[in-house]
């Protein structure tokens, strides 16, 4: 049973989905992802999106990137928290490996 559910949440949330590519502006912001993600305060997470819709209107994010992080904050502003950390995993993970 536990590894039905554990594949039936793999395929809602996409597990083994590869991550975009890593600017440098990209990989703070999934720090700031990080930091803030435990504490689950939706403003911050409100305010989060509004400077990654910036930066990729300023073109420091590729849509790539801004779609994935857009995908993280967006689920974190609504409370979502569990499918927020879920796709965040695999940013964090491409910046640790790129360390």
């Amino acid at each position: 049973m536990k590894r039905l559910l554990a594949l039936v949440a793999c395929l809602a949330v996409g597990c083994g989905g590869k991550s975009p590519q890593l600017s440098q502006q990209g990989q703070a912001m999934v720090k700031k992802f990080e930091q803030q993600l435990p504490q689950h305060k939706t403003p911050t997470f409100k305010q989060l999106c509004e400077e990654v819709d910036k930066m990729h209107d300023q073109k420091k994010l590729s849509d790539e990137e801004y779609q994935a992080r857009h995908k993280v904050c967006g689920q974190a502003k609504d409370g979502q928290w569990d499918r927020a950390a879920a796709n965040l995993k695999p940013l964090s993970d491409a910046v640790a490996a790129k360390k």
